[in-house]
């Protein structure tokens, strides 16, 4: 099983990243023979189309051929065991919420409680902004510096 789904992974990378790797071996030996580069931009740009999917496809491709990876998928965003999947395959709103609900309560843990000092300007200590200005000096022609 593992076997197969490295096979089909480096296929994939293969597949995916001969038009850019043939494009720059290409213009390499061109360069050294100096012969005229191919420069077609439709065809960079279809190559690097290929890379950006080769970025995509595979944790599809891990989805669709590991159940050991859909686990820790899914431990990694703290669903529920049980999620409820509809007969499309999309997670159901108790699960996308439980998801986010989550990640609040972790947000809400990792972030300090700050004292506004808008409304309370004497809260966590006796100063406010409106003290902290610097001093202005004047230069010998009478124009202030900054």
């Amino acid at each position: 099983m593992v076997v197969r789904m490295l096979l089909v992974v480096v296929i994939v990378f293969i597949t995916l990243w001969l038009p850019y790797r043939g494009l720059l071996v290409y213009n390499s030996f061109a360069t050294l023979l100096n012969k005229k580069k191919f420069m077609d931009l439709w065809f960079l740009m279809f190559a690097k189309t290929c890379i950006y999917i080769n970025s995509a496809i595979k944790p599809i491709l891990y989805n669709v051929m590991s159940g050991k990876f859909r686990r820790a998928f899914h431990k990694l965003l703290r669903c529920p065991r049980t999620a409820a999947i509809g007969n499309s395959g999309s997670v159901t709103a108790s699960t996308t919420s439980g998801i986010f609900s989550s990640l609040r309560k972790s947000l809400k843990k990792s972030t300090p409680e700050e004292p506004d000092l808008k409304t309370d300007p004497g809260s966590s200590n006796d100063m406010n902004i409106s003290s902290f200005k610097e001093p202005v000096q004047e230069d010998s022609y009478g124009q202030t510096e900054l």
